[in-house]
């Protein structure tokens, strides 16, 4: 007797899980380079499969999940990240030094940890495979959750974490304190952090840990912290924009060598830096990483061990 399942298809999964991730089916084709007649008929077929439940709540702007729909969320994501786990554990199986991580970063640390860590890995696994996504925690957490990042490293969530989600802070990095060599504090020997507070500044983004931080530094001192002008990720705009203009920036030491020779950029001094940004490590419980992935976050933990 034919079982109604029989008639799955793999691809039915991951078109499901698009029309999910863009919230509109006209969207979700778009993404998929397939009409939308077609996507349209895949989602019915899968909901009379499944016994003619409604996976989706359908509206003028778009589709939302329904209770059925997000139970079956967590299966799809489930199903689609193991096989895509197996299928980069086959690369690694092919003589051990191959393998895929897809790793998820803050623009920050692409420029900062992850050359080290990336050079450690290809020492040991020579033919090693990479896909890269940047962007903030928000931008990165669904693409994790739904199997197409291995790890996030760096950017930290503001908020609490999916359930399944499990992260830890691996390191606190210092950043220098930069300002334009004309800068009136440049001349300074030594600032305090009631001058610092009084300035305009480059500061962390809003409702992120880093920004939090950054605040309590302020806060402590009952200083009133600094707005901006600009809110600004970590990362190489910062020391475009300044070379541009009168602010202060929190800048990674190793970035510094990118304006160190010109001089146009000059460092701050204080008797303690109080600023430290915090960088993390996350990745999702009961997914079986590939030994590839698994060596990678090995590497990344071994390598921030006597971090606090």
């Amino acid at each position: 007797m034919l079982n109604r399942f029989d008639r799955l298809k793999f691809k039915q999964l991951s078109h499901f899980i698009a029309v999910t991730e863009a919230g509109s089916i006209s969207e979700a084709a778009d993404n998929l380079f397939m009409p939308q007649p077609a996507l349209s008929r895949s989602i019915r077929d899968l909901e009379e499969i499944l016994g003619g439940v409604r996976l989706f709540e359908r509206a003028r702007k778009g589709v939302t999940l329904t209770s059925n729909g997000k139970k079956f969320l967590a299966y799809a994501t489930l199903v689609q990240s193991n096989f895509e786990t197996l299928s980069s554990g086959f690369v690694r199986d092919e003589g051990h030094t191959g393998g895929l991580v897809r790793i998820g970063m803050g623009a920050y640390e692409g420029y900062t940890f992850l050359p080290e860590i990336i050079g450690r890995i290809l020492n040991r696994r020579p033919n090693a495979q990479f896909n890269f996504m940047s962007g903030r925690f928000n931008d990165l957490i669904g693409p994790l959750l739904h199997g197409k990042l291995d790890i996030i490293f760096g950017p930290v969530n503001s908020g609490a974490l999916p359930k399944g989600v499990r992260s830890h802070i691996v390191a606190q990095s210092k950043p220098s304190i930069l300002v334009r060599s004309e800068h009136p504090l440049a001349r300074q020997k030594k600032v305090t952090l009631k001058t610092l507070a009084s300035q305009e500044w480059l500061v962390p983004v809003a409702d992120t840990l880093p920004r939090r931080k950054f605040d309590q530094v302020f806060l402590k001192e009952k200083l009133q912290p600094p707005t901006g002008p600009v809110e600004i990720s970590p990362s190489v705009l910062m020391i475009a924009i300044l070379r541009q203009r009168n602010l202060i920036g929190l800048v990674h030491p190793q970035l510094l060598s990118l304006a160190a020779d010109s001089g146009e950029l000059a460092e701050l001094k204080m008797t303690t830096n109080p600023f430290s940004w915090p960088v993390q490590l996350t990745t999702v419980d009961r997914r079986h990483p590939s030994p590839a992935v698994d060596e990678t976050i090995s590497l990344i933990k071994t390598m921030f061990k006597d971090q606090p």
